[in-house]
């Protein structure tokens, strides 16, 4: 070979390796993704272990309000947003109105959680008296029970335009206006400090920031509010939030985790998606605690007896 046929192949391996640095497949590029608040834990844990399974892909995590990802996913801004619930009707028709077609999986199920002071009596709880203390309706804990001395409601969410705040209105109270005197503590567990320390404060937070049961953390917030059994209609029976419950539908406050991707290729979104909903990724979400949306498959080795 001729030094100029050689210095065509050097330049040509160059710009293949530059060309191999810049592509993006399954399992290797770099994304980032919008969390809300309320699913981030199990967000973070899926991430992690994508990460370290595969070194090549790098998918980065922010935490955001429900409605900010999903205006930074429209804008462009996000490859992907992981919310709980659905799109909201307005976001919804702003795809529509863009010509975007999203692409959603659900990637497990999760519970909203009322949690109450420790030392306030009332944890048993029908979704027309939680309309009734979310509006305003309600303004001290005497009208729900006579002997509660709990005091005055007060209603504690983490802030506008969240999950939280968005689930609440749309699928508890109905569409009705939220009482002017709910407090926003900031974050959820901020949220979970303020209800501990607070004798009439009701507050809602999403499964995943009290289910890991293996965290120390999750431990102490379980510990340091009461979480409320809520009234299922149909059997006039109360549940708690766990997976068992909302596997069978028993507990009324469920509400799917969704990926949402504008992304239509096969690139490191639909590498990531397709791992969280795999077999990999759904054992994650059973351990922690929330409900699988595809149950984990399992092996037992039968052994012949001689």
């Amino acid at each position: 070979m001729n030094r100029w046929g050689l210095s065509f192949l050097i330049l040509l391996l160059a710009y293949s390796c530059t060309e191999d640095s810049k592509r993006e497949t399954p399992t290797e590029g770099e994304i980032r993704a919008a969390v809300d608040p309320a699913v981030m834990p199990i967000a973070k844990e899926l991430t992690d272990a994508f990460n370290f399974r595969y070194p090549h892909g790098e998918v980065h995590l922010m935490e955001s309000e429900e409605s900010q990802a999903i205006n930074d996913l429209i804008d462009g801004k996000v490859n992907l947003i992981i919310i709980p619930g659905h799109l909201p009707a307005q976001q919804t028709q702003a795809l529509k109105t863009k010509k975007f077609n999203p692409k959603i999986q659900i990637l497990a199920w999760d519970a909203l959680v009322v949690v109450v002071h420790p030392n306030n009596p009332d944890t048993l709880l029908s979704l027309e008296q939680l309309q009734a203390l979310l509006s305003g309706k309600v303004t001290q804990w005497s009208q729900v029970s006579a002997g509660n001395t709990s005091g005055k409601v007060q209603v504690i969410l983490d802030k506008g335009g969240s999950s939280m705040s968005n689930y609440l209105r749309d699928s508890v109270l109905m569409g009705e206006a939220m009482h002017s005197g709910v407090r926003g503590a900031g974050s959820i567990p901020e949220l979970i400090d303020a209800v501990h320390q607070t004798p009439g404060a009701i507050g809602f937070t999403g499964l995943n920031w009290i289910s890991g049961t293996q965290d120390s953390l999750s431990k102490a917030r379980l510990a340091s509010v009461a979480v409320a059994h809520i009234l299922n209609s149909e059997d006039s029976q109360y549940y708690l939030p766990f997976q068992s419950w909302i596997g069978v539908g028993k507990y009324p406050l469920k509400r799917p985790v969704n990926a949402i991707t504008l992304e239509h290729k096969t690139g490191l979104v639909a590498g990531f998606i397709a791992y969280c909903a795999g077999e990999k990724g759904q054992r994650i979400v059973l351990k922690s605690g929330l409900l699988p949306a595809f149950k984990p498959s399992r092996w037992v080795e039968m052994r012949e007896q001689l």
